[in-house]
């Protein structure tokens, strides 16, 4: 059904006519409105079962209405993916620092009850929602995040004579030149600033990011040494990737590059990037496996590939939540309410994901609903 329709055109015989459709008799918009919500809700359990035991990222950005009313998209990054998790409607609220402090923490701290780990957080470079992560962090209850913001509005800024605002992870200058001395400098300082943050989280999810027994604790309080020791092991690990002094490294290497030049090759010759077929098991090169090809020879530094590789790095899936936002909710349906604003939405881009990850085994008690390739 076309959003935009009303139901009025729906019954209109001269469209019945033309177009032989119709909706079932007694059929009602109250109908449609709690179709809708109770198949959120059930889509909303199945997507907390999805991300529960995993690592993720949170992505939030802010647009407007058909109504000019601040909407606020709260989405968690999974597999490549952004799932909305959220959207709230700010009418009546001030949009501080003190609003989006308190916004993050319950999603975080919500999805942290339900099993997943949010290991960072990425906003574009607007200044409120900056400013209450950053309490968030720095104040609040949320010290372990990593707060990133957008590459692309970063680059953009850069490239329009601007500094572009600096993520919470020290990064180096375009200026400076990157060497081996001075990569191995950065990536030591961001090591053991990411280690230092997350390390209590990475005790409590150990088995979801994957840390290795001997740098469990049950007391990550106190216990410094394995803290210690694992930062350094991590840059032992660095460097031995760096300098490919690990036969089976080397070997990975070999092969990934080899796949990457022959994908290459092939994108010169195409119009547009290809779909990747959905029999094969990546695309024709694939970081993920090239990473888990050589995690056992440097399992330290793994965890934190791992980590960062969930870790988004823009906010561009919120900002799709809004663009679907507009399709329906514009000036001939600009009285419909939030709360199935926020339903319609979570259905259009949550529902795909489950439907591949549980329709088989579980499926959904909602009847006649058709899901297309």
């Amino acid at each position: 059904m076309n959003l935009r329709m009303s139901f009025k055109l729906l019954r209109d015989p001269y469209f019945i006519s033309a177009f032989s459709a119709s909706i079932p008799p007694g059929f009602k918009e109250s109908d449609l409105t709690t179709a809708i919500i109770e198949y959120d809700n059930k889509l909303c359990e199945r997507v907390k079962e999805l991300l529960s035991n995993s690592v993720a990222s949170l992505e939030l950005d802010g647009g407007k209405d058909v109504n000019s009313q601040k909407l606020i998209g709260l989405g968690v990054l999974k597999d490549g993916r952004c799932l909305c998790w959220d959207l709230l409607d700010s009418d009546g609220d001030t949009l501080d620092t003190g609003y989006y402090d308190t916004v993050i923490t319950d999603a975080v701290l919500k999805m942290e009850k339900d099993g997943l780990f949010i290991a960072s957080i990425t906003v574009d470079n607007e200044a409120s929602p900056n400013a209450g992560i950053s309490q968030a962090i720095i104040e609040g209850s949320l010290k372990w995040l990593l707060h990133f913001r957008c590459g692309c509005h970063t680059r953009a800024g850069i490239a329009n004579g601007g500094s572009g605002k600096s993520n919470s992870l020290s990064c180096f200058s375009y200026k400076e030149t990157v060497n081996l001395p001075n990569l191995q400098r950065y990536a030591n300082r961001e090591i053991e600033y990411i280690v230092m943050c997350q390390w209590k989280k990475w005790q409590k999810f150990a088995d979801i990011v994957g840390l290795p027994q001997e740098y469990r604790t049950s007391d990550p309080q106190t216990d410094d040494e394995k803290q210690t020791n694992f930062i350094l092991s991590c840059r032992s690990d660095l460097m031995k990737h760096v300098t490919t002094g690990d036969t089976a490294i080397r070997t990975a290497r070999a092969h990934f590059l080899r796949e990457s030049k022959t994908a290459e090759e092939k994108l010169k010759h195409c119009d547009k990037l290809p779909k990747p077929s959905k029999d094969s098991k990546a695309h024709a090169f694939n970081l993920k496996a090239y990473w888990e090809s050589i995690g056992a020879d440097i399992p330290a530094l793994f965890v934190l590939y791992y980590v960062l590789s969930c870790c988004a790095a823009s906010e561009a899936g919120v900002e799709r939540f809004f663009s679907t936002e507009g399709l329906f909710h514009d000036d001939v349906r600009s009285s419909i309410s939030p709360v199935i604003t926020k339903a319609v939405i979570r259905t259009r881009w949550n529902h795909d994901l489950v439907k591949r990850q549980y329709v088989k085994e579980f499926p959904m008690d909602v009847q006649d609903v058709e899901f297309d390739e």
